[in-house]
């Protein structure tokens, strides 16, 4: 299933968005696996993006502290 960029970049902001807001429900690679998959379900991925929401993800896990 293709999905558009702005769709996409929701569903990547939502991702993020909820880690930093209710802390992380699973484990980093999990997240990893799921944005990574986000990316690759675009038509053309756009393969820098991928690194920069990954970075931020780990940011973010490291701010609020892996518990999972």
């Amino acid at each position: 299933m293709q999905t558009s960029s702005a769709a996409m970049k929701c569903v990547l902001q939502e991702i993020l968005s909820g880690v930093m807001e209710k802390g992380p429900q699973f484990s980093e690679l999990e997240y990893m696996n799921a944005l990574q998959l986000v990316h690759r379900s675009q038509a053309e991925p756009n393969y820098g993006a991928i690194n920069t929401h990954l970075s931020r993800l780990s940011d973010i896990l490291g701010e609020v502290g892996i518990t999972v």
